[in-house]
């Protein structure tokens, strides 16, 4: 049985232009970046990211964290393992930037 989509795309085709962009400013979660965020802000490619060995670990994560890398499908914890990597390098960025 197939999952049902939550977003209600009916409504949204339906919409006008403007009021996609409407409905988009007045979102909080989808504001435009600010110059400061911007100038932040860095590339990141996957394949930088990708590993090259693993290692087994047990870990506990927030349900909804799991749930979130699951619903994108396969790979997901290639991707996870990205995103985490990412993390680690962009501090590192900033511990030798200080």
């Amino acid at each position: 049985m197939k999952k049902r989509a939550k977003s209600d795309l009916e409504r949204v085709r339906a919409m006008s232009e403007e009021e996609v962009e409407q409905a988009a400013r007045e979102d909080p979660d989808a504001q435009p970046w600010t110059d400061e965020e911007l100038s932040r802000a860095m590339l990141v490619r996957m394949e930088d990211f990708l590993p090259r060995t693993k290692k087994a670990v047990s870990l506990r994560l927030d349900a909804d964290v799991l749930d979130g890398f699951k619903s994108q499908g396969r790979g997901w914890q290639t991707r996870m393992n990205a995103v985490l990597k990412a993390y680690k390098e962009a501090h590192n960025e900033r511990r030798a930037a200080q």
